[in-house]
């Protein structure tokens, strides 16, 4: 979904019906969410090689946009000895919430995009919660049946 300014009400934002952005980005590290101090987690995210957070995979709010609580930059080098992932392609979910509003506002728009770009790819998530947990909330088991 694209903004551009309008004469309106609405914050000076439009809706634009075009189909979205599409990104790509390489070596990339992925931090997952803590579990034990979600509230504070603020190490969590995706990062370019040199270790700076991506925004468009970054949790954000308001107008204008703004991360929510997310660092900027990783202290850990992304080139560093790290655990690789088993597959080269992966399709990035965004962040998957308990709560219904956020689930619809930050995890299906990842998903508005056509199917086929995710289609036959893994999906990366960020979450404080397991996919067991998450698969037996019933608004994720509807929009996401497997």
């Amino acid at each position: 979904m694209k903004y551009q300014q309008a004469n309106t009400d609405l914050f000076g934002l439009k809706v634009i019906d075009e189909e979205p952005e599409t990104n790509i980005y390489r070596n990339i590290l992925y931090i997952p969410r803590s579990k034990l101090n979600t509230d504070k987690d603020v190490e969590y995210g995706i990062y370019d090689q040199f270790g700076r957070l991506i925004t468009n995979a970054s949790t954000r709010r308001g107008w204008p946009n703004h991360s929510v609580g997310q660092s900027t930059s990783s202290c850990i080098n992304p080139l560093g000895d790290h655990n690789r992932a088993e597959d080269y392609i992966y399709f990035y979910g965004g962040h998957i919430s308990n709560h219904f509003g956020h689930f619809i506002t930050e995890t299906l728009p990842r998903f508005w995009c056509q199917p086929h770009i995710y289609q036959n790819k893994k999906i990366l998530i960020h979450s404080a919660f397991d996919l067991n947990y998450l698969f037996s909330l019933a608004w994720v088991k509807k929009f996401f049946p497997f």
